[in-house]
């Protein structure tokens, strides 16, 4: 149409009487202001009432005049949010607001959505149409810029709704002191506006931008219902960290639509609209997703959330949608049916979903990704590594401290009562549910999402997490429903904690009891325990057949040393790896079970080894027990045929006191430091399972009997991957609530969009806390990462992803030197049984390296045994047989296997398989009172490193469970090195990437016992000691490969 008056205003946003300047592009416009005056008989209130009686029909017969109510965003409580920290010196609403369970009151006096201090500008161009004027509107507030199209009716429906309201204003102060009233601009009835004398118009465009001056410079008009459904403001509006503002406005929802959701009458969600209601709500649309609003119990709260990913379609119209106004808006995981109140409605709601899907920031999460992940690939960001779970927990502790807004975490299993930092003596300051309770109480909220067990598999204490984690701040959820879903064999096994959604950690641990090590990772804890007040003072652990068939020692101790020895000539031959973390849902899983049948284990600690750790042959025999004759001679002198170990628990001695009651042996006086595992922190699964985690402070087994140490890796990601990853656990918790049917104080959570300077400014000191006492070299800001996950439509409602597999299949595929692999197992490639191939690329990259005559090698690190009781041959050890069934059937067992293939199939010589595979597990020797000690580390460990240029890790095991998508839900990462350094690969210098390369390097190392002195002695727990002459020796340099180190 034919352009307009433009007129510009601007308004600061605070509590000012003075109207600002206004600019106007009409000389005549004031002239005929002061007529208008003159001419004005009748109250603003009547005319406009009358302007809305003669014209407004039309339109509302058309349904274009939307909802008629005026409370559409008004809310309960006049009391605001309280404002923590530093947060108000920004001049920005906190995101944290966003799930707050408090209500809000636009039209209060304490309430204001606009930014504090910031002008707000206005732009308005008339358009001229047939039969109508439309104004365009445009805001300037800030950063915020979004323009709304408006009728005139709209201005004078404005106007009457503000005028009652500023009479009654100004007679209800009369006892305090006469207030000014605000003029508001008289307006023409639509009648005497001729829509086709352009003069007329434009002249009542100056009164139009007068009136939103006017209502813009006054606090309580500015914040009235009425006024921000006109501007389209929410409480939603002026976040930045929300992203742009787009859209807003009220628009007719139709229920249902999810894809695993059926309605009332058992049908489909695609039936007709009979079956569902249709409800009003307020819409907001922002970078990369929508939401509604609804008030409920005089409560504004988030409704919904759809978030856009590549299966993100939009439909308008009548032939697309089957309604004359309607948009339909579909993702992977819900379709949205809306109705618009108009056509030219539904024309704006269609031209602002297709322009923020075709920003940047939009479109990112609509395109195709590499791996088919749900998260874009990230340059230049910064990452660091951690070994083991102490360096990595005392990190996680410094984060959560350092929260502001948000902590989201999620674990297989949480123990609250786990001390994060253990650096001298221990503190109930550093404990989780400590650290989660103080910043509860300082106003952050805390978001859990735990995986619910099977009561009758096995106890991860996710009710206990409940109830010790008590507080109005602090969600904990836990899924799935078994019954109501049906989901019994699958779990959720993610690892991760995010803050602020800026600061994200994932990887293999989980913050509960037996995970937390050292890289020296020792065996026996017998200090002292710290004072714990509770009633209970004598414990009984049942251990049952578990202790009962505990296998016997049947070699001496200069037998462990001469087969520690012999151990580290063959440390690279290939032999049979036997592990697990998972454990099936039923005990009557047979030998030959399916793969996928195996269940998430009761326990699951991480640790990784040092200078007494041996690199042990998967094919020799295991080691004898740590804990062995000694266990079961207590047993014998107790005359407990059963098997139970009946220990008193003094829990009330202080940490100085120096002495403690372990069973019938009392801990000499000599031993005077606090203990570094506490209670059921000291874990070995071979020994007994976890029981009666509500009892955290006792002791789940006999401190004589050596602990299971711990190996695993995780990594810290800063900035936008760490977006990703929160966005990741806001897509899981919104999905468990909507299932659920949780209570409104569990609220739908918001992505954030962006990561712009200030985000950074404020996280830098964080990152300078987390690694001032690490390695420089685990740390590196030159990486492409990208989020990885393996989820399904019963873990996250949406289709099922495995871009981890994925990104496995495609980083072995470009390996051209070797592939390094620590995992927890290793069952992959057999035919009818097992889905994945992994072991099939593997097999390929040694079959082109033996036909091209080329170097190329394969080390895989796993556990020497699965974690699980019971000896083999006993009926005890079913699941612990299965998994070493699989496992085995994998790598050696059958033509079928790895090996196998690799000699019937390519035809590699047997004798030549050493120089292209080497699967290797650790076991750890130590002295404790004149005896040696012994038991295998556990590696949890889920890594992948590939050329020290490509690095894999996270929560996914290499099975069917944690690579098909639509089992196991996990979380992962993979980082491609920018930031090169000089290497040396069989001869040949080549450039690796800092961060691949340091990590690798580092896990050599540490698996040789090539650890720096100084790093070792920073490591040492006080109950280290040196070995001593009957210690096995260390172990030789490793054999040539085409590694360097």
């Amino acid at each position: 149409g034919e352009e307009g008056v433009v007129t510009k205003m601007g308004v600061a946003s605070d509590d000012s009487d003075t109207n600002p300047m206004i600019v106007a592009s009409s000389d005549d416009a004031d002239r005929d202001d002061n007529n208008n005056n003159s001419e004005n008989n009748k109250s603003a209130s009547t005319a406009a009432t009358d302007a809305i009686h003669t014209a407004a029909p039309d339109r509302e017969a058309k349904g274009e005049g939307g909802v008629a109510t005026d409370d559409v965003i008004d809310a309960a409580s006049d009391t605001p949010l309280s404002v923590h920290g530093d947060v108000e010196k920004r001049n920005d609403v906190p995101v944290f607001m966003v799930s707050s369970m408090l209500g809000y009151k636009p039209g209060g006096s304490k309430w204001d959505p606009y930014l504090p201090g910031v002008p707000v500008m206005a732009t308005v161009t008339v358009n001229h149409e047939r039969w109508a004027h439309h104004f365009y509107v445009e805001f300037e507030h800030g950063d915020f810029s979004w323009m709304v199209k408006k009728y005139y009716s709209d201005f004078l429906l404005l106007r009457s709704s503000l005028a009652p309201f500023r009479l009654i204003r100004r007679s209800g102060r009369r006892g305090r002191g006469r207030h000014r009233s605000t003029y508001l601009p008289h307006l023409l009835s639509i009648q005497d506006v001729n829509p086709r004398r352009d003069v007329r118009v434009a002249k009542q465009c100056v009164k139009v931008q007068r009136l939103l001056n006017a209502v813009l410079s006054d606090r309580q008009l500015r914040t009235r219902p009425s006024t921000l459904k006109f501007m389209e403001i929410s409480r939603f509006s002026f976040i930045r960290d929300l992203g742009r503002k787009h859209k807003e406005g009220v628009l007719t929802k139709r229920s249902g639509g999810y894809q695993r959701v059926t309605n009332c009458l058992g049908c489909t969600a695609c039936c007709l609209c009979k079956c569902s209601v249709w409800r009003h709500r307020w819409f907001v649309l922002k970078d990369s997703y929508a939401f509604y609003i609804r008030d409920s119990e005089l409560r504004q709260v988030v409704a919904g959330v759809l978030l856009f990913d590549q299966w993100t379609r939009i439909f308008a119209g009548l032939r697309e949608t089957h309604l004359q106004y309607g948009i339909k808006i579909r993702n992977s995981s819900r379709e949205l049916l809306l109705k618009c109140p108009s056509h030219s409605v539904m024309k704006e709601w269609k031209y602002a979903l297709k322009r923020a899907m075709m920003l940047d920031s939009g479109k990112q999460w609509l395109s195709d990704k590499p791996y088919h992940s749900f998260a874009p690939a990230r340059a230049n960001c910064t990452v660091k590594w951690f070994v083991d779970g102490d360096g990595y927990m005392e990190a996680v502790a410094s984060a959560l401290l350092s929260a502001k807004e948000e902590i989201f975490i999620t674990d297989w299993m949480l123990s609250p009562q786990i001390y994060l930092k253990r650096k001298g003596k221990l503190r109930i300051q550093d404990r989780l549910d400590h650290i989660l309770k103080q910043k509860a109480d300082e106003g952050v909220r805390v978001f859990i999402q735990l995986y619910k067990e099977v009561p009758l598999a096995l106890d991860l204490g996710s009710e206990h997490v409940l109830e010790s984690l008590s507080h109005e701040n602090i969600v904990v959820l836990r899924h799935p429903e078994h019954i109501q879903t049906g989901v019994y064999l699958w779990s959720h096994h993610e690892k991760l904690v995010v803050i602020d959604q800026s600061l994200a950690f994932l990887g293999g641990l989980d913050l509960c009891f037996g995970r937390w090590d050292t890289a020296r990772h020792s065996l026996i804890d017998a200090g002292a325990a710290p004072r714990h007040h509770t009633s209970v003072m004598q414990h009984i652990v049942s251990i049952g057949h578990d202790m009962q068939h505990r296998a016997q020692v049947k070699q001496t101790t200069s037998a462990i040393a001469t087969a520690a020895n012999r151990t580290t000539a063959n440390s690279t031959t290939i032999a049979t790896v036997h592990t697990a973390e998972e454990r099936p849902t039923t005990a009557t899983t047979a030998t030959t079970a399916t793969a996928t049948d195996l269940e998430e284990s009761v326990t699951s600690t991480d640790n990784r080894s040092s200078d007494n750790i041996k690199l042990v042959d998967m094919s020799s025999p295991s080691s004898p027990s740590s804990c062995g004759e000694e266990q079961q001679q207590r047993q014998h002198d107790d005359g407990s045929g059963s098997g139970r170990c009946v220990r008193d628990v003094d829990v009330d001695v202080d940490v100085d006191e120096g002495a403690r009651v372990s069973g019938h042996e009392t801990t000499a006086s000599s031993s005077r430091s606090s203990q570094v595992w506490v209670g059921k922190d000291y874990y070995n699964p071979f020994i007994t399972d976890f029981v009666d985690l509500h009892i955290p402070h006792n002791d789940l087994m006999d401190r004589g009997c050596a602990r299971m140490p711990w190996h695993d890796v995780a990594c810290c990601l800063y900035g936008q991957p760490a977006r990703d990853v929160a966005r990741h656990f806001i897509q899981r918790h919104n999905f468990t609530k909507h299932e659920q049917a949780l209570p409104m104080h569990v609220p739908f959570l918001l992505p954030r969009c962006g990561f712009g300077e200030r985000e950074g400014r404020e996280m830098s000191y964080l990152l300078e806390e987390i690694t001032k006492e690490g390695s420089s070299s685990s740390f590196s800001s030159g990486a492409d990462v990208q989020i990885l996950r393996s989820v399904g439509m019963w873990s996250c409602g949406v289709a099922t992803e495995s871009s981890i597999y994925l990104a496995y299949l495609t980083a072995i595929t470009m390996a051209r030197h070797f592939v390094y692999i620590e995992n927890q197992f290793f069952i992959s490639s057999l035919p009818s049984s097992v889905q994945n191939s992994i072991a099939d690329n593997l097999r390929r990259k040694i079959s082109l390296a033996h036909i091209d005559g080329t170097m190329f090698r394969i080390f895989i690190v796993m556990p020497l045994l699965p974690s699980f009781p019971g000896e083999f041959g006993e009926s005890d050890a079913v699941v612990k047989q299965s998994v070493v069934h699989w496992n085995s059937r994998t790598i050696s067992w059958g033509e079928d296997s790895l090996m196998g293939k690799l000699v019937a199939v390519d035809g590699v010589p047997e004798s030549d398989l050493k120089k292209y595979i080497s699967v290797c597990g650790l076991r750890k020797y130590q002295e404790h009172q004149n005896k040696l000690r012994t038991e295998i580390v556990y590696v949890h460990s889920k890594l992948m490193i590939v050329d020290d240029r490509i690095t894999i890790m996270g929560s996914a095991n290499i099975n069917d469970r944690s690579m098909m998508g639509d089992r196991d839900s996990e979380i992962a990462v993979v980082i491609k090195d920018h930031d090169m350094v000089d290497g040396e690969m069989n001869g040949e210098c080549v450039k690796v990437g800092k961060f691949s390369h340091s990590l690798r390097k580092h896990l050599f190392r540490e698996h040789l016992g090539m650890l720096d002195e100084q790093q070792q002695q920073k490591q040492k727990t006080p109950h280290d000691q040196s070995p001593s002459l009957s210690s096995p020796p260390s172990p030789p340099s490793p054999p040539p490969s085409c590694v360097d180190d």
